[in-house]
């Protein structure tokens, strides 16, 4: 699927995209800003790229613009009972961010969705992470809800915000 505006491609992410991939999430303050506490080395990466090749509840597309692979968006707890999700997106190439590309991606990933039969999307962000917070509510999301989480050995507020697709 593309878009001319943009020349935004979605691709389905691969085994290709592993490297890259793994050189934006191993940046800590990357990790923190989408809640990762996990140890990430390459060894971990590849269990989970295995794991994720069999996982129904995960779905990812790689975002290209012009060709050139510049993040990635997706959905994981798939719940196809209620048709909802979790979604999540990163520009991991610093010089595609603030450009606009997220937005259109999200675009073309609503779509996405809808055609694997989400119609409710939901994402948790860190309440310290007013960028995603700005993105989401820009999108059309709503909060829902919040909860307190340990994470990093401190106590975290995680948001959750919501959007209806049809």
């Amino acid at each position: 699927m593309l878009n001319q505006k943009n020349n935004i491609d979605l691709g389905d992410f691969e085994e290709k995209n592993l490297l890259k991939t793994f050189n934006w999430i191993k940046n800590k303050k990357f990790q923190k800003k989408f809640l990762f506490e996990k140890n990430i080395s390459w060894n971990n990466h590849i269990n989970w790229y295995e794991n994720y090749t069999k996982d129904i509840t995960q779905k990812i597309y790689t975002i290209n613009v012009d060709g050139v692979y510049i993040g990635n968006v997706g959905l994981k707890n798939i719940d196809s009972l209620k048709n909802e999700a979790e979604s999540w997106i990163y520009i991991g190439d610093k010089i595609f961010k603030g450009k606009g590309y997220a937005k259109s991606t999200y675009e073309l990933f609503k779509i996405k969705s809808i055609k694997l039969g989400i119609i409710k999307l939901t994402a948790n962000i860190g309440s310290f992470n007013k960028d995603s917070i700005s993105f989401h509510e820009k999108l059309g999301f709503k909060k829902t809800s919040s909860s307190i989480d340990i994470l990093f050995d401190k106590k975290i507020k995680i948001l959750v915000y919501e959007i209806n697709l049809i």
